[in-house]
């Protein structure tokens, strides 16, 4: 009986434990491994220009002919071809008019499911045959331990490219990745110092790079950079320079040495005297000699 009894109370705890384990499984993502491809989806561009608001596609090169990946935690010069077919040049126009965000995403782990947000914000003219576009874009990650922590990608002033319906961009720019929240280190060095202190056995435990991260936050901060204050209680970091505190003609010369003082004195006599011997020779001379000649 009491072995039935306990065959039954195992068999309830197994129930019971089978979904949390199934519910903690599910919450288990895979992190990428330095240089794993992570791919780019962007919503699909109907035929009319419009964007799918449901259906994500690889952002495809047209000189590769490949799907736009990029190498994790890599250091790297981007560059993508993109053919502008008719539906890509009315999307970018519209985008252009603030009309459609070109809304793409990245996976934050291996197997996908979860994403984070990476817009395209196109930087142009419309014109009426054509549309001037900047093609040089800033691509900035931050990843810990594998995971992204999120991202962003920009336009730069570079060159205007002109592109017409059928013809083709190449869109460009440096790829870089920093480790953790802040612009401390890259990504690639973090982990190029971690493992070499692997090696050395100076890594104690936990030492990860979120724990370096935390470390770097608790050094002594920079003062803090100038802002714009324009609100009338002044509690910007740009405050209004007193009267006092004006420069003034005593406080310049105090600050200059006393020799810089005695060259400038002399070179300023000097220079007078140049220019009253220049005025004498090439004006006044002339003229006495020619009053004397006529008398």
């Amino acid at each position: 009986m009491w072995i039935r009894f306990a065959s039954a109370a195992l068999a309830v705890v197994a129930l019971l434990a089978a979904p949390v384990a199934a519910h903690e499984d599910a919450h288990k993502h895979i992190p990428f491994e330095m240089g794993d491809l992570v791919p780019i989806e962007c919503p699909a561009i109907l035929a009319n220009g419009t964007i799918s608001a449901t259906e994500y596609l690889p952002l495809h090169c047209a000189d590769t002919n490949t799907p736009l990946a990029l190498p994790y935690g890599m250091d790297a010069l981007l560059q993508c071809v993109w053919a502008l077919d008719a539906p890509m040049y009315t999307m970018i126009s519209n985008s252009l008019n603030k009309q459609a965000a070109y809304s793409c995403r990245m996976p934050m782990s291996k197997e996908g499911g979860l994403y984070f947000p990476l817009t395209f914000a196109f930087w142009g003219q419309i014109e009426d045959t054509h549309i001037h576009l900047m093609t040089h874009w800033n691509f900035l990650f931050h990843a810990i331990d594998g995971f992204f922590l999120g991202g962003t990608v920009y336009p730069l002033r570079d060159h205007w490219v002109m592109a017409v319906k059928g013809s083709i961009i190449m869109i460009h720019g440096p790829v870089r990745w920093f480790a953790g929240h802040t612009f401390e280190g890259t990504l690639q060095s973090t982990v190029a110092k971690l493992e070499a202190a692997k090696e050395e056995g100076d890594v104690a435990a936990g030492d990860t790079i979120p724990a370096q991260n935390e470390a770097a936050k608790e050094k002594p901060r920079p003062s803090p950079r100038p802002i714009i204050a324009n609100s009338k209680d002044q509690k910007g970091n740009i405050k209004p320079v007193d009267a006092k505190d004006l420069p003034t003609v005593s406080k310049l010369m105090s600050a200059v040495p006393r020799a810089m003082v005695f060259f400038y004195i002399v070179m300023a006599v000097g220079a007078t005297g140049g220019l009253s011997g220049l005025v004498y020779y090439a004006y006044l001379k002339p003229k006495l000699l020619l009053e004397k000649k006529n008398k």
